[in-house]
């Protein structure tokens, strides 16, 4: 239940292989993350060299198509790493293969077909001939990406994180569009983070240049400069969270990639808008455990997991409030026209706005996880309500539809009601497959089909008998997306 909170703002960590670092971020009013793409405790340089010292996996497969339907598999590997006491910094390298053979048939084909119209030619000349095609092709920038990743440590208690990532060698793209007005994303993003950590709180400070975003159709947001601050509780006794924040964010958002073929392009979501926000929400949290197995019997009986050993039940739920005010000066006043004159700006909403938002979840493990087969099943529900306002709202839509966009913030960008669903199954000794998806549904007019916003299908595979870390594989047909983690400490 902790992403709950988290999901309401702005940069919650989310797996992505659209990115070398493998993280991007949710945008607030989402829902939370699925479990198995929940921002992991290990940066994406920190997991490769895990795989690549300790399972000497040379380099780690992932899967992306952007939303020009190219794409495909990617490798990734880090090239090399230094630190010192307080400080470590990685440089990780990506190369495209699949991209790479695309164009090798492509350029065969064309060979061919000259060769045919050439016949003359010798042998030694076509050889040559395909040998500098081919150096050409090997050469080729836009098959290879770099990411630069660093860590401080200032004191004891804060941390400076700097993360560089070029998605192509060559910027003569990019800069072939500029000159021709075509509106485009850089081939470079950035991102600056300042953790200080208090006894029972913590400060973190970021700025970003050209950082993603996705949202609940899994559609990915390129904003091009934000800047936050947030204050935020670590936890307290008897499940009490509150966080306070500032975002600021400048340039227009464009779209980058995940759109299901299905879901139209439309326009951004408000909060990946141009603006200034304030945002302050608190949350209770609690957990009631309905059925546990002796732990005594578990610690006297070997299984492939410790963590994942004990069957239980469990009930858990969070509600929490949230105010958030637009801090804009104009506001509400300036709107973008088109040539003709027409008014094409969203709706907006209102400038200041209160809601409440509410989860509750049942898990259910069955199975000590120590037999080859059939010995370990665990199902999960979770009801998000992102917006107890947007119930009503959509009662009055339902009663009396409008068209005038004044409906408000938190009810238009949160919807309906959400799902998550989670199901993992042991497929043969420690190996376990898993199954994510995201069900959107209006509880005010049950004729209406429910909608699967996300699905996310998975492997995991425990790397020691404790648990504590392992080895997961994951893809997502709704953001064509899937990569490979080694992930510490999570179920």
């Amino acid at each position: 239940m902790k992403p709950v909170l988290s999901s309401q703002f702005w940069n919650e960590s989310v797996s992505s292989s659209r990115s070398i670092d493998g993280i991007s971020h949710g945008l607030p009013a989402e829902p939370p993350p699925l479990g198995i793409v929940t921002g992991t405790r290990l940066s994406r340089s920190q997991q490769l060299l895990m795989l690549q010292r300790f399972l000497g996996i040379p380099c780690t497969p992932s899967y992306v198509v952007d939303a020009d339907n190219k794409g495909g598999l990617v490798l990734d590997r880090v090239l090399g790493s230094a630190g010192g006491e307080n400080w470590w910094a990685t440089l990780t390298g990506r190369v495209r293969p699949q991209r790479l053979f695309r164009r090798k048939c492509s350029t065969g084909e064309s060979s061919s077909s000259s060769s045919s119209r050439t016949g003359s030619d010798s042998a030694a000349q076509h050889t040559s001939r395909n040998l500098v095609e081919s150096a050409h092709r090997f050469l080729d920038n836009s098959l290879y990406a770099l990411c630069f990743r660093s860590r401080l440590q200032l004191g004891s208690r804060t941390t400076l994180s700097t993360t560089s990532e070029l998605d192509s060698l060559s910027c003569q793209a990019f800069a072939d569009q500029q000159s021709t007005g075509e509106q485009t994303r850089p081939p470079w993003r950035g991102r600056v983070s300042l953790r200080h950590k208090l006894d029972q709180q913590k400060i973190v400070a970021e700025a970003a240049y050209h950082e993603r975003y996705v949202d609940r159709e899994s559609r990915y947001w390129d904003v091009p400069h934000t800047v936050s601050f947030d204050f935020a509780s670590l936890g307290a006794p008897g499940g009490f969270r509150y966080r306070l924040g500032v975002h600021h964010s400048a340039g227009s958002p464009l779209e980058c990639g995940g759109t299901r073929p299905e879901v139209n392009a439309g326009e951004p979501p408000v909060k990946a808008l141009p603006g200034l926000r304030l945002q302050a929400a608190a949350s209770v949290e609690k957990s009631l455990n309905l059925w546990k197995a002796d732990l005594e019997s578990i610690i006297s009986q070997k299984s492939y997991s410790l963590f994942d050993a004990r069957p239980c039940i469990s009930l858990s739920g969070v509600l929490g409030g949230l105010l958030s005010s637009r801090l804009d000066p104009l506001y509400g006043i300036t709107q973008s026209l088109d040539p003709t004159g027409a008014d094409n700006s969203p709706p907006i909403g209102r400038r200041h706005s209160a809601d409440l938002f509410a989860s509750v979840g049942l898990n259910a493990q069955f199975g000590r996880f120590k037999r080859n087969f059939w010995d370990f099943t665990k199902m999960g529900i979770r009801l998000d309500i992102g917006a107890v306002s947007a119930l009503k709202l959509h009662k009055m839509q339902d009663v009396s539809p409008s068209s005038n966009g004044e409906s408000g913030d938190i009810g238009d960008e949160r919807g309906h009601p959400t799902l998550a669903l989670e199901l993992q199954q042991q497929v043969i000794g420690p190996l376990r497959a898993r199954v994510h998806s995201r069900v959107s549904f209006n509880p005010l007019n049950l004729n209406q089909q429910p909608y699967v916003q996300e699905i996310i299908c998975g492997l995991d595979y425990p790397l020691e008998a404790s648990g504590a870390s392992k080895l997961c594989v994951w893809y997502s047909p709704s953001r064509r997306e899937g990569m490979a983690e080694f992930r510490v400490l999570e179920r």
